[in-house]
């Protein structure tokens, strides 16, 4: 399946609101005022150093990556925004790894145009 990975200014708030929240003593604001001003200061700051993560939920279609990425991009609220797919982890002699459960381990690669060209062309059945 297809999701997109990016940073997101939502999940860094949230971030921030549990680490200005945290902060006792000298350290925690007094006012309503510096509480806000100190979670501002705060998402920024992670929202420049943070690594991209799933901002989507699962997407059927390479097409629909793209269509979330063109509307994510209105918004202004993500960034770094890069189509990813799922694809089963394999070990060096090719075969599948497994988890305990005995269900396949999956890793996220990003989707490039080969793929999306293999999928386009049609499958012959002879």
């Amino acid at each position: 399946m297809f999701y997109v990975y990016g940073v997101s200014r939502k999940k860094c708030r949230a971030k921030a609101e549990k680490d200005v929240a945290a902060r006792f003593g000298d350290k925690a604001p007094k006012t309503q005022s510096e509480h806000i001003a100190a979670v501002e200061a705060r998402t920024t700051e992670l929202y420049s150093k943070a690594k991209p993560v799933c901002v989507s939920g699962e997407l059927s279609t390479p097409s629909s990556l793209y269509q979330f990425i063109e509307l994510a991009k209105k918004t202004d609220e993500l960034k770094d925004l890069m189509p990813m797919r799922r694809k089963p982890m394999i070990d060096a002699s090719g075969n599948p790894i497994k988890t305990r459960a005995g269900r396949p381990r999956y890793e996220f690669v990003p989707v490039d145009s080969n793929y999306i060209r293999e999928m386009a062309q049609p499958c012959s059945l002879i």
